[in-house]
């Protein structure tokens, strides 16, 4: 036995473990999601162990169930995150603007 066969023989082979899959590592992930064209961001929650599903909030104010691969897809990208954000800050900002314009017209309607 040559020397090269000799260290291919004694290579181990790597085997590639699958990862376990632990939920808690999901909570607090921002994930995204379409609808009507407009893109909403959502935070995971929980995880209910009996349902195995995830709670995610989302910034509309709604609450979804989702199973690990559904939020393991709609993982928000850095982008998605900023867009989302900078859109809920511009529609805080218009609900400012129209609250004051209705309490002007309300008060100059008293007068």
């Amino acid at each position: 036995m040559n020397k090269k066969e000799s260290n291919k023989n004694s290579k181990c082979k790597q085997v590639e473990a699958t990862p376990i899959f632990q939920p808690q590592h999901c909570i607090g992930l921002y994930v995204c999601k379409e609808h009507n064209g407009t893109r909403t961001l959502g935070t995971v929650l929980s995880y209910d162990t009996e349902k195995k599903l995830f709670e995610v909030w989302y910034d509309d104010e709604k609450t979804e169930y989702k199973e690990p691969d559904e939020v393991l897809k709609s993982k928000a990208t850095a982008k998605d995150i900023f867009d989302a954000r900078a859109m809920l800050k511009s529609s805080n900002n218009a609900k400012k603007i129209a609250n004051k314009e209705k309490q002007k017209a309300t008060s100059n309607e008293e007068e």
